[in-house]
């Protein structure tokens, strides 16, 4: 019996060059997209650029505060080497490599998307103490 799997195209940049990829092994595939959107979450939730240094930074701080598998350390390890080889590619021809809500993000802080209504009120906003992340989470402060 065999599966096919299918990354959300679109959603990573990495997601077609993953499926296409002739390094992944198809039965790898899954887990190799478990660990990178994992990866993409974190990167995301603490503001940083993807990069060597966010990977060491999500292993330390994420996969490697509990006691893992050999299995799971040796798998996930190859998709990270993956993922900075890939990084390493696209960087160098100029390519995307942000999430696609990253790049949604992006826009909408920048007033092109569609939380650009949010920039036509500023004064009221910080009249009200209200202030919005480049990621749309609206705070006090």
């Amino acid at each position: 019996m065999t599966t096919d799997f299918k990354v959300s195209v679109g959603l990573y940049a990495w997601s077609k060059d993953l499926e296409a990829s002739s390094d992944v092994r198809q039965r790898e595939a899954p887990a190799f997209a478990m660990l990178l959107g994992w990866l993409e979450k974190f990167t995301s939730a603490h503001g940083l650029r993807p990069g060597r240094e966010t990977c060491t930074r999500f292993w330390k701080e994420s996969v490697m505060t509990r006691t893992r598998e050999a299995w799971q350390i040796d798998q996930w390890g190859a998709a990270l080497r993956w993922y900075l080889r890939w990084l390493e590619h696209q960087q160098a021809k100029g390519g995307e490599v942000r999430s696609l809500p990253e790049r949604g993000c992006g826009m909408r802080f920048s007033g092109l998307g569609r939380g650009g209504d949010w920039l036509r009120g500023r004064g009221r906003r910080m009249a009200a103490g209200l202030r919005r992340s480049p990621c749309g989470q609206v705070t006090r402060g």
